[in-house]
């Protein structure tokens, strides 16, 4: 047995809706098997945490780990803040398969105002399969040779035209998402696999299988919602899966959510806490490689929202990557909290983010899977 000690140890309270500290744990055979115990008795390995902190094992409930792992290295784009980067970042895209892939751009956020164009990946990379996608996987810039192996039908949507009618390279809607269909079905599945298992080993994720104990009704990417919404998802038991870094990263004013949607409904977007008072069970993802594949990020973003109705205290960011998080994939009685009987999946931080610590300021020190 193994007697985690000397520790903050929190566990999710349901009765009042928050974490409560205690001071030490057992695990047995990989779950929990006691909570601020006298292991006086018993033969046990100490492990002396020396005053850190000990949670439940964090869950992003969505992340895409294939192309997060492909987006790494000098196929991440999300460093690039100007056009001129944006070129030199394309000459460093390394050509494998006959295939050249980055994601990650946000040509929204550039200092010089310009657009990303498909102008640098026809010079650079004529010949190969190339494409680039923008940080929210929404649009893609593919070179000439990539739209002839495409044939992409010419009445599709989203197929940017010059005004020549020719296409410029910039695919959207329906179009964009055929492209990415197709170039993933050209990379090959080891590949895939590899890219997968390299997000994951890199952010020490653990990737489970989807739970056999049925389903329910869900949201993904409940943003944009109308008071009446939160009262009819929560009525309704409804589970949202929402995403804290997107306001962080848009939802500023004069950011991309202030450009497009206009400030009334930037202000709207993403109502945390007003879904989690009127009693919804919000989970929290990253969408990596969207975001970055961080919970303590998630968690900071969300304590730290601009808006009153979407920022929440640090308990309840906690619980989305939590409690909530097992609760979305119908795994409460396995995980997602410090409970006797529940796996000891469990990580260690540094400093203590339920004393006043921002979530962004914490690091993570160690984990435990299944006690080990």
């Amino acid at each position: 047995m193994l007697f985690l000690d000397n520790a903050r140890v929190y566990r999710f309270d349901r009765e009042r809706r928050r974490f409560v500290c205690g001071r030490n744990v057992l695990i047995d055979e990989g779950r929990i098997a006691g909570i601020d115990i006298d292991p006086s008795g018993l033969r046990v390995e100490r492990v002396d945490l020396d005053g850190a902190v000990l949670l439940p094992a964090f869950a992003d409930c969505h992340v895409h780990l294939a192309q997060t792992g492909a987006c790494t290295g000098p196929r991440s784009l999300a460093a690039v803040d100007s056009y001129a980067a944006f070129e030199h970042a394309i000459a460093r895209i390394p050509s494998e398969f006959g295939m050249v892939y980055a994601a990650g751009y946000d040509d929204a956020a550039w200092s010089d105002g310009r657009s990303a164009g498909a102008g640098p990946l026809d010079r650079l990379h004529p010949d190969d399969v190339a494409m680039i996608v923008r940080v929210d996987g929404h649009s893609s810039i593919v070179n000439r040779a990539t739209l002839r192996w495409l044939d992409l039908p010419a009445d599709v949507d989203g197929i940017e035209r010059a005004a020549d009618g020719a296409p410029t390279g910039r695919l959207f809607l329906d179009a964009n998402w055929r492209a990415q269909a197709l170039v993933a079905q050209r990379t090959p599945i080891d590949v895939q696999r590899a890219n997968a298992r390299r997000a994951a080993d890199a952010r020490a994720v653990r990737h489970d299988r989807p739970s056999a104990k049925g389903t329910h009704h869900f949201i993904e990417h409940f943003e944009m919602a109308l008071p009446a919404h939160v009262d009819a998802c929560a009525g309704m038991q409804l589970h949202l899966s929402m995403q804290p870094q997107f306001h962080a990263t848009w939802g500023a004013p004069g950011g991309m959510y202030d450009e497009r949607l206009g400030t009334q409904r930037r202000r709207a977007m993403n109502p945390m806490r007003a879904l989690v008072e009127a009693g919804a069970l919000v989970c929290g993802g990253s969408d990596a490689p969207v975001c970055a594949l961080d919970p303590l990020a998630g968690m900071h973003a969300a304590c730290t929202a601009q808006e009153p109705e979407s920022c929440l205290d640090p308990h309840a960011a906690l619980a989305l990557y939590t409690i909530n998080a097992a609760g979305f994939a119908r795994e409460s009685h396995e995980r997602g909290n410090i409970e006797r009987g529940l796996r000891a999946d469990l990580v260690v931080l540094d400093r203590d983010p339920l004393s006043g610590v921002p979530f962004g300021d914490c690091s993570v020190m160690r984990t435990f899977v299944g006690g080990v």
